[in-house]
């Protein structure tokens, strides 16, 4: 859970009212980004492992089998091969 999600579900110290501004205030969070939140927008960092091509798993695959051929072969993989490679 990113820093303005947390601001928005943890309670606040007794007197202070619920307000985007007295949340800002004590996560040091801006009041838009609590808001943007609120409404439904994904943080940056949740919204690019959504529009990640493979998954962590398949990376790490995929790198040990791109260093494994570099190792036995004489020369590395192209840049065309390791782009066709998660197709296959």
């Amino acid at each position: 859970m990113d820093l303005a999600s947390r601001a928005l579900v943890q309670n606040l110290p007794a007197g202070v009212p619920d307000t985007y501004a007295a949340r800002s205030e004590h996560s040091n969070v801006p009041i838009s980004t609590l808001i943007h939140r609120r409404n439904g927008r994904r943080s940056r960092e949740e919204q690019a492992q959504r529009q990640q091509y493979l998954s962590r798993e398949e990376e790490k695959a995929l790198i040990q089998f791109l260093l494994l051929m570099s190792n036995l072969g004489p020369w590395p993989p192209s840049a065309n091969q390791v782009h066709t490679l998660p197709s296959l």
